[in-house]
């Protein structure tokens, strides 16, 4: 080989780093910020999913609650009151008693998390 040939071989490999030199440079800009949003997104996401285990799980206590009134309806503790009111055994006061408590402890849970979310999902009671 000639010097001509290695010159041509020394520009032409030097052209190629240039070249690499500038789609590195883009991947970084392009990709730092692709990199970011897709982090921010994955974690939205998984807010999300724990807000709506939250609800979820406190959607089933509060089902529960309602399948307990169904099952002692002379208790009359669900939201809507009996007309006809008949005095309680001290059992039934006890059940009664436990039903009232089932709830509020549903409802104080429901508050405290309410209470403990970001105010910018748009759900929350206090924002």
């Amino acid at each position: 080989m000639t010097a001509t040939d290695w010159q041509q071989i020394k520009l032409w490999l030097e052209q190629i780093k240039l070249a690499l030199d500038i789609i590195g440079g883009m991947v970084v800009v392009l990709g730092v910020p692709f990199g970011l949003w897709k982090y921010l997104r994955a974690v939205r996401r998984e807010q999300m999913d724990r807000e709506y285990g939250t609800y979820d799980a406190l959607d089933d206590k509060y089902v529960a609650f309602q399948q307990m009134c169904l099952e002692k309806p002379c208790l009359n503790v669900f939201d809507v009151e009996d007309k006809i009111t008949t005095s309680l055994t001290a059992p039934q006061k006890k059940e009664e008693l436990i039903l009232f408590t089932i709830l509020i402890t549903t409802v104080r849970l429901s508050f405290g998390q309410q209470r403990f979310q970001p105010s910018n999902t748009g759900i929350s009671w206090l924002s």
